[in-house]
This record gives C-alpha cells, structure tokens and sequence, in this order.
C-alpha cells in the first residue's frame, strides 16, 4: 500500500486506499465507507488519475461506482503506472439529502 487517508464527516467517514504492485506496473485503488446509518443509500465512487496526463495517451483515468448500497468499491486499476503520478479520489454522495464526502490522496507514485 503506499497510501491510505480517511476523511471524517458529520454522518460517516470514508476512506481512500491506494496500492503498487511493482510485478504488474499497476496500481490499484480501493475505497470504504463507514459509520453511517444503516441502510443509507448513495452512490460511492473511487477514480485513479494519471496526474501528468498530457491528452495523448490513452487512459487519462478509471473510475467505478456502485449504489444504491456501498460499503465498498474496488477493482479501480491503472497500467503502466510505474514512475508515473498518480491522484485518487473516493466520494460518497447518500440520496437523502446529507453532505456527500470526499477524500483525495496524491500526487504519489512520482519519481
């Protein structure tokens, strides 16, 4: 793992990993809600983005959401990520009506 962050709110917190696996040139991303009242419905979303994205090269980012009951969200890659930046970000934004949560973690992976 080479970066973890949680963000606390009113409601709930969520927290934001991010992972290297050198074998693979990837990095990977993961993301966790918790504390919030049972049943709260959203939408909860995790992007990994190449920070130094130059509008040539394809991918820019990933991005994965899963509603209307997140606990978790994985499965967020990027290749050929090695010596490149890399910015991650993971929102939660509940249906009803409370204040979405956002953390971000980066630039890392920068050499």
């Amino acid at each position: 793992m080479i970066s973890s962050k949680t963000k606390n709110g009113p409601d709930g917190s969520i927290n934001l990993k991010v992972y290297f696996s050198s074998n693979a040139d990837r990095n990977c991303a993961e993301a966790t809600i918790f504390d919030w009242a049972d049943k709260t419905q959203g939408r909860l979303t995790v992007r990994l983005r190449f920070s130094d994205y130059t509008g040539t090269s394809w991918p820019e980012y990933a991005v994965r959401s899963i509603q209307p009951h997140p606990t978790r969200v994985t499965g967020v890659y990027l290749n050929d990520s090695y010596n490149r930046c890399i910015n991650a970000s993971a929102t939660f934004t509940p249906f009803t009506g409370m204040d979405k949560l956002s953390v971000r973690s980066g630039p890392m992976g920068c050499n």
